[in-house]
């Protein structure tokens, strides 16, 4: 069943970037938090989508959305990053424009 297995890892993020800057033509963006990750990819909206189609379900679509976007959660301390090829230039939300409170290199 969908979240019954816990598939996380601790990631060495500053040996990825090492690693991913001796090739020429890849670029790394430094990690985001995994709630500012979800919510640029419109994680509310579409918990709100759902929870109209299936009113019964909304409590626990709402709970799910709190355990993984909330900054109290796995929002934060859950981490985001972006490896690919340099022409591509800069992807939203990794973009170095975007200040992250909390993010660490």
């Amino acid at each position: 069943m969908p979240g019954e297995v816990d598939i996380s890892a601790y990631v060495d993020f500053a040996a990825i970037k090492s690693a991913i800057a001796q090739n020429t033509d890849l670029y790394s963006s430094n990690p985001i938090p995994q709630g500012l990750f979800l919510e640029s990819m419109g994680i509310s909206a579409r918990v709100e989508i759902l929870s109209q189609k299936n009113p019964a379900k909304k409590k626990k679509l709402l709970q799910d959305y709190e355990r993984l976007a909330s900054p109290s959660s796995m929002g934060e301390i859950y981490k985001a990053l972006f490896i690919g090829n340099k022409s591509i230039g800069e992807i939203y939300p990794f973009t170095e424009e975007i200040e992250y409170e909390s993010a660490t290199t």
